[in-house]
């Protein structure tokens, strides 16, 4: 029987969305799903401080059967899409060693920019999405006191994401909540140097809603990440609110607003959006186009890179509400075929040529 093994070295905020699809889909495609805590021999001499501190945005498997050569493959949910330096969203060793190397930012134009990405372009493939989900069967990815990668911080946040991770059913719940806000919206700045001009833009469009929505029921407000302790930034700021009551408020509100992540990345955001059956304003999707652009509406939702025009599109749909929810339920069809955990392992398991069973 064929089996794919899951190395348990990962967040499973980046992870459990792939974890739970290739759980789901082991039956239909014939293989055992493993889940192991030992470092594979094959990667062994790869400087063990190094892979394991950049592991936080990827999921690594190994596949063996008997139509193929055992090999490993990865997803990589993190913000970057790559550049010159593959480590920025590709970390060269996987790329060397792994048969398959899936991304969800990923981008094509600058795989072909980057000579050192081009030696590995036909194994890089595009993943259609990443979000945090709940896992389906916790206790198989219980912390492992004493194994690698496994520190007391690592084993505390392993127990927290486990008991606090919406799962898939509380999404599907959340879009039967009450509408009674016109515009829920939450975005972080950031405190790092080198991040001035990324944290200007999202003030500015929270501002531009603020003036221009005056007269909707809205809540617009942006949360620091490491805030200098003296620091001010503004009447629009709001303590850190917990997950689960970002996603409360995001199904409250008539119309989802989306804007790309750090780096033009697909961000958390749009899968949690799509989720709840949001109909979207959102900015241009600049990774993963050729994948994203073949779904119902997503030309006329994702399309509006100038603030003005954003706003304003977001004013249009709450003054449209029919065409709110075609919005609404093309975006739930899309959700529950494409991007649930089954569909999207099944996209990965096609791109590697593993064939279903049953």
């Amino acid at each position: 029987m064929s089996r794919i093994t899951y190395f348990d070295f990962t967040n499973i905020i980046y992870s459990a969305i792939y974890v739970n699809g290739f759980m789901e889909n082991a039956d239909e495609y014939g293989y055992e799903f493993a889940v192991s805590h030992k470092v594979p021999p094959e990667i062994a001499d790869v400087d063990p401080p190094s892979w394991l501190a950049k592991m936080n945005p990827y999921t690594l498997f190994r596949y063996e059967g008997e139509e193929q050569e055992p090999f490993f493959f990865c997803t990589y949910s993190g913000d970057m899409n790559g550049s010159e330096e593959a480590d920025d969203g590709y970390y060269e060793p996987f790329l060397k060693r792994f048969k398959y190397f899936f991304k969800v930012n990923y981008n094509s134009d600058v795989i072909a920019q980057s000579e050192k990405l081009n030696r590995y372009a036909a194994k890089i493939k595009p993943v259609p999405v990443g979000f945090p989900i709940a896992l389906e069967k916790p206790w198989r990815l219980r912390p492992q006191i004493g194994r690698p990668g496994w520190s007391r911080l690592a084993i505390k946040n392993r127990i927290r994401r486990l008991t606090r991770t919406v799962s898939l059913d509380k999404y599907r719940r959340l879009r039967q909540i009450d509408e009674d806000l016109d515009l829920f919206f939450l975005i972080r700045l950031y405190a790092m140097p080198g991040y001035e001009e990324e944290n200007e833009r999202r003030r500015n469009l929270i501002d531009l809603i603020n003036k221009k929505m005056d007269r909707f029921n809205i809540l617009v407000k942006y949360s620091q990440i490491d805030k200098q302790p003296d620091a001010d930034w503004g009447t629009n700021e709001i303590a850190v609110m917990p997950h689960r009551d970002v996603l409360n408020n995001y199904a409250r509100s008539r119309v989802g607003l989306y804007i790309r992540g750090l780096h033009g990345c697909l961000s958390f955001k749009f899968g949690e959006l799509m989720a709840l059956g949001k109909p979207i304003a959102g900015e241009s999707l600049l990774n993963n186009r050729e994948n994203m652009y073949k779904y119902d509406h997503f030309g006329e939702q994702f399309a509006y890179d100038d603030p003005e025009e954003l706003v304003d599109r977001i004013i249009y749909l709450l003054k449209h509400p029919d065409y709110r929810e075609e919005l609404k339920q093309a975006n739930i069809e899309t959700f529950e075929n494409s991007f649930t955990p089954k569909p999207v392992t099944q996209y990965i398991l096609d791109q590697m040529s593993i064939q279903r069973s049953r």
